[in-house]
């Protein structure tokens, strides 16, 4: 027997009226021209203000961790995006990094469930992009999440990645001080 939610039996067309108004909807949908960076990051023209530099941290391999992943890969990303005084506010970073920490948790509480959580792990792009719109942070912290994102394969992967970010935060904050 179907169910049914108790609001729809007081007006039967509030479905029908949603339907039509989605398909009788004028908005134009936009798609950008996707571009190559670093023959590996595919980000649209948007992503990337034209009056910001796009800088690359070197070395940024999850897979086998190199002895200087944590220390000057760290350093050198920290430095990249401290940079950049009007946006990458520490509150911003922070936030990412505790839900960064939050699904690794969750991850290592139950390794079987990462297929699971992977697509909410990932969603972290989509809050980045959202957080670059409101000028909370530049082209240079979203490039170098995405790019630790983008190695997230497995709870191990994702393990180091938030031990990547921790040391970047690190230095982050000692050159955010001075």
């Amino acid at each position: 027997m179907p169910t049914h939610n108790k609001n729809s039996s007081k007006n039967p067309n509030i479905r029908a009226t949603v339907q039509s108004g989605v398909q009788n909807s004028s908005v134009q949908r936009l798609t950008p021209t996707p571009m190559l960076l670093d023959n590996e990051v595919i980000c649209t023209p948007d992503v990337l203000n034209r009056n910001e530099s796009d800088k690359t941290v070197g070395n940024l391999v999850f897979m086998p961790v190199d002895p200087e992943l944590f220390n000057n890969v760290a350093r050198q990303a920290a430095e990249a995006i401290a940079e950049n005084r009007n946006a990458n506010k520490p509150s911003q970073i922070r936030k990412f990094y505790d839900e960064l920490c939050m699904w690794e948790t969750k991850v290592s509480l139950e390794p079987m469930r990462f297929d699971d959580y992977l697509p909410f792990i990932l969603m972290l792009n989509a809050k980045l992009a959202y957080a670059k719109g409101r000028r909370l942070v530049d082209a240079n912290f979203v490039k170098l999440i995405g790019d630790c994102l983008k190695q997230v394969k497995t709870p191990e992967t994702l393990r180091i990645c938030k031990l990547f970010f921790e040391a970047f935060l690190g230095f982050y904050k000692e050159l955010e001080d001075k």
